[in-house]
This record gives C-alpha cells, sequence and structure tokens, in this order.
C-alpha cells in the first residue's frame, strides 16, 4: 500500500461515521496501515485529506439522496403514511446535501410543493 493509498484510507475513515469505523480507533488504524498515530493526526490537518474526506462525505450523500427524495415524494402524495421522524431525517439529508454542494435549495422546493399540496386538500 503507497503513502498515497493509506491517505485515502485514512480519509474514507474518518468520513464514516464513528459507529461504523473499522477499526474503531485511529490507534488500531494506524497498525493497520503500519503508520505510527501521529502522523493520522498530522495528516487530519492537511487539505488533501481534508478534501478526501469531503469527497468521501459527498458519495455518501450520494447514494442518501434519492431515496430522501423518494421518501418525501411519498409523503407528499400521501401514497403510504410516513413516520415523522423519517421525514425529517430525509429534510436533514437533503438540507446538508444542498450546504455541501451549494446547489439550489432541494428542501425549500420540497417544502413549499408540501406545503402547496396540504394547503389544496
Amino acid at each position: 500500500m503507497t503513502y498515497k493509498d493509506k491517505k485515502v484510507r485514512f480519509a474514507e475513515w474518518l468520513a464514516k461515521p464513528l459507529i461504523e469505523r473499522n477499526p474503531s480507533t485511529a490507534a488500531e488504524l494506524a497498525k493497520v496501515l503500519r503508520i505510527h498515530r501521529k502522523t493520522l493526526w498530522d495528516w487530519r490537518k492537511e487539505p488533501e485529506v481534508q478534501e478526501l474526506v469531503k469527497e468521501a462525505i459527498n458519495a455518501r450523500g450520494a447514494d442518501l439522496v434519492p431515496s430522501a427524495l423518494s421518501l418525501l415524494e411519498k409523503a407528499v402524495k400521501k401514497d403510504e403514511p410516513i413516520p415523522k421522524t423519517k421525514i425529517d431525517a430525509a429534510r436533514a439529508i437533503l438540507s446538508v446535501w444542498d450546504k455541501a454542494n451549494n446547489s439550489v435549495s432541494i428542501i425549500a422546493t420540497i417544502q413549499d410543493l408540501y406545503d402547496k399540496y396540504h394547503t389544496e386538500r
């Protein structure tokens, strides 16, 4: 494994939620990568690693956006009852996605459609 590969592996590890990290600690990851754990903390400050983390998070978010949109579409159309917690989670996913990608606000558009649909009924 090259030095660059190790940085990528570390960035992907950082991008995961704590409960999904394997190994679970930075010290354990350092052993797996056969580097000193201080090296990981030095890398964490590097713009290159920060960009790799952002890319990994964006990739993960991209996987969640279609599901979030689908769930909100079902809620708007009332095809099936959706628990409020799931709707809130979907809205949070889209809100974070909007901010991370400086995109046109998906969540604001969906909220407008939701409000319009439910006030017309």
